[in-house]
């Protein structure tokens, strides 16, 4: 059973994989009676597990146009592969789950739509297949689409809710390898979800947003057994929390994220105190949560990159700063939320962008 990892009572969400006080005093008992069998005939089946894609038969697969190599060392690699969705109408999607080709290089996948045509002249651009690049996808245009991580389940979203993508425009894998130590290869494959066409109408779903929250001025020295990292947003309009997913890397130990409205209600949204990165996990709320424009979103992390992290990916420790490489940091809150009108979402959209763009700018000098 995958491990629950959000703090009780801080946020409630659908799906809680904890065990109940009944359910944990029932195996006590057994433990104690020296593990007897129970009552034959009311034996469950044992469960089936879905030997292929495991939200069913998807409605388009899309693969990587050819296979990969990733070297056995050297610095991690952003690969943007760019994938013609064939799409002859706008559509809504429900779901997308990734397969990795290689879970021993993948440390993280991230998705998006392109209708300019910028990403394929990027393509073309590269003699090898698709583009690398840091620092961005290299296009403004299109959509996000999510993305997957270590641990992360793939689920359709709720009721009357969609990411759009638009007819004829390319779909752009973003995949970070993280050298294995051999030479390996990838070829990897995406399965897409759409909302029915008869309820896909733009009127009856709504569009999902992807927004994060971070502080990229991350700096952990050596040594360092706590270091405190926290990082605000504030939303520009009225919004719909459906889920929130944290995110650090090796030397993350614990996070926590809130919200605090105009008025100063805090509200919790999750806290996790046991860090694990092989545990990602997209939370969805039991209830969708309504927060007012001029709402602060604060995530808090704490790091350890002392030599008591057995995670440490440094020995010795190393000063380390924010970075996309699995041997630096992170702290991000990614939250899919919706909005009131398409202006409040383009908005929304725009001001997310702009806030990591100007950290972006900060960091780099201007450039």
């Amino acid at each position: 059973m995958p491990p629950w990892k959000p703090r009780p009572g801080f946020g409630h969400f659908q799906d809680d994989l904890r065990l109940s006080d009944e359910e944990l005093s029932l195996l006590r008992d057994w433990l104690e009676s020296d593990l007897p069998r129970g009552d034959v005939a009311s034996e469950p089946e044992a469960p089936r597990y879905a030997g292929g894609w495991e939200l069913g038969r998807p409605d388009l697969v899309l693969t990587m146009p050819e296979r990969v190599s990733i070297p056995a060392e050297g610095r991690d690699l952003y690969w943007y592969f760019v994938i013609p969705s064939g799409l002859k109408t706008d559509r809504m999607i429900s779901a997308i789950e990734f397969r990795p080709g290689n879970s021993r290089v993948i440390h993280h996948a991230s998705f998006r739509y392109d209708d300019t045509g910028t990403a394929r002249r990027l393509d073309a651009a590269d003699p090898r297949p698709g583009y690398r690049r840091y620092g961005g996808w290299g296009f403004g245009g299109g959509g996000t689409l999510g993305g997957w991580a270590v641990g992360v389940q793939p689920r359709h979203l709720g009721p009357g809710l969609g990411r759009p993508i638009k007819a004829g425009s390319d779909f752009v894998l973003q995949v970070h390898y993280h050298p294995s130590g051999r030479p390996e290869a990838d070829q990897s494959r995406l399965g897409l979800y759409f909302v029915p066409e008869a309820t896909g109408t733009s009127e009856s779903i709504t569009p999902v947003v992807e927004i994060l929250v971070g502080e990229m001025s991350l700096e952990i020295p050596a040594g360092e057994p706590n270091l405190h990292h926290p990082a605000v947003y504030t939303l520009p309009v009225p919004v719909t929390v459906h889920s929130v997913l944290p995110h650090m890397h090796l030397l993350g130990r614990r996070c926590r994220a809130w919200a605090e409205t105009p008025a100063g209600q805090q509200v919790p949204l999750v806290a996790i105190d046991e860090w694990d990165f092989h545990w990602h996990s997209q939370y969805h709320l039991e209830q969708p949560l309504r927060l007012p424009a001029g709402t602060r979103l604060i995530h808090e992390a704490w790091y350890d990159n002392s030599v008591a992290n057995p995670f440490n990916p440094h020995s010795p420790p190393r000063h380390v700063t924010w970075g996309e490489g699995t041997d630096q940091e992170m702290g991000l809150l990614f939250l899919d939320v919706t909005t009131d009108s398409p202006t409040d979402r383009r908005r929304l959209i725009q001001h997310n962008q702009g806030h990591f763009l100007d950290q972006f700018r900060r960091l780099t000098g201007g450039r």
